[in-house]
């Protein structure tokens, strides 16, 4: 196998002794998959990608990683990737049983979580792993507009609180917020910010088995949640659990339950709705200062809005030469003020007028219709209805 002997010469010598996990068992060197004596069929790439996990055993492999690795020519992508890991899973009878092996963590890759047995008789287990000194963090935007505020707001009181869940209508900038607050605390909890997208999680019991791959867990469990908490009882940390909403119940339970056993945790999570638990405190996130009353608006009066702020800097970037001035102000303050101030409707909006111009992007929100408009983020789809038909609708539908 060549990308294997690429792994061979990189690593050194291997010894013949199988690594041993459940009642498997991995012989490295022979790329050789035996359950209780009797080998197992895991050929080709499947086989190599397994011995990539297990060696590294409760660390997160990029996908890119083992796309380089498994596919030194180029000659693949994620899509291949995923079937060879579902073949890997089939064969492990993953999740029979209440056992797991393989799991996928949202947006980096696969992680081995199973307890494994190594040659000479060492032992993975959750408490002899380090955790690690980096953070785990989106890049935040450079350049947010009308939320220094919340972002201030939040970062004094998630040391008080510890636990806060950011609640607001889809679009309105919970997630920018979360990244940028957490960014701002880098420094009072060093090395000790993780970040986790709830939203790319299609099955809700994966998310404790998700936090706990995380940091190198490595759990026989189904439902690594009993470990997770010893794991992080006597640890100063800062979680960011994004789109709660996807899965309100398991991501609820979670940090219930981390918020009351583990003391120096800190929890903020965002979400449409508040999860209802105990320890919980809400921010509400509120929509971008806008014109109340466009009538006489002019240039100068329009530009104290965050919210046309936020609709200039886009515009003149998909517009080309988008200019304010005292006539068409009134138009961009109507529709900052009929889209309630949701930046992400407002910055869709924007992008329109280098298709419709401002008159008829403006005139498209007063028809009896919604607006199908594309999202820049996990593929949304945005629906406006003008709030003089429904008050205050803004719906986003995400199609992962």
């Amino acid at each position: 196998m060549k990308s294997h002997s690429r792994s061979t010469a990189r690593n050194g010598a291997r010894t013949t002794e199988p690594i041993s996990f459940g009642p498997f068992e991995l012989y490295v060197s022979e790329r050789r998959l035996e359950k209780s004596g009797s080998a197992i069929p895991l050929a080709g790439h499947a086989i190599d990608i397994l011995i990539l996990l297990v060696e590294q055993a409760g660390k997160v492999v990029a996908k890119t990683e083992l796309l380089a690795k498994v596919w030194p020519d180029g000659k693949s992508d994620e899509r291949n990737l995923r079937v060879h890991v579902a073949a890997i899973r089939k064969t492990l009878d993953d999740g029979a049983s209440n056992a797991r092996y393989v799991t996928t963590v949202s947006g980096q890759g696969y992680c081995f979580v199973a307890r494994i047995s190594s040659p000479g008789g060492s032992t993975g287990a959750p408490d002899a792993l380090r955790f690690g000194p980096t953070h785990h963090l989106p890049a935040p935007l450079t350049k947010i507009v009308g939320r220094a505020q919340p972002i201030q707001e939040l970062s004094d009181r998630i040391h008080r609180e510890r636990f806060i869940t950011i609640v607001g209508p889809g679009g309105i900038g919970k997630t920018t917020v979360a990244i940028s607050t957490a960014h701002g605390l880098v420094e009072q909890f060093p090395g000790a910010i993780h970040f986790f997208d709830f939203g790319a999680i299609h099955e809700p019991a994966l998310v404790s088995t998700v936090v706990a791959s995380t940091f190198g867990l490595l759990v026989k469990s189904i439902d690594p949640l009993d470990a997770l908490v010893a794991y992080l009882r006597d640890k100063r940390i800062l979680l960011i659990f994004d789109c709660c909403e996807h899965v309100i119940e398991t991501s609820a339970a979670l940090a219930e339950r981390l918020h009351g056993e583990a003391p120096h945790l800190h929890i903020l999570t965002t979400s449409r709705e508040r999860l209802r638990v105990e320890g919980e405190h809400v921010y509400r996130m509120p929509p971008l200062e806008h014109p109340f009353d466009e009538r006489g608006l002019t240039a100068l009066q329009a530009l104290a809005f965050p919210a046309v702020q936020l609709f200039l800097e886009y515009a003149a970037i998909h517009h080309g030469r988008f200019e304010l001035n005292d006539s068409n102000a009134p138009l961009v303050g109507e529709i900052c003020r009929k889209l309630d101030g949701i930046p992400l409707a407002i910055e869709l909006a924007a992008k329109r007028t280098s298709t419709h111009g401002i008159n008829e992007t403006a005139a498209l929100l007063n028809d009896r219709f919604a607006l199908l408009w594309k999202g820049r983020s996990r593929r949304c789809n945005v629906r406006m209805s003008p709030s003089w038909i429904e008050p205050g609708v803004f719906r986003v539908t995400t199609t992962l």
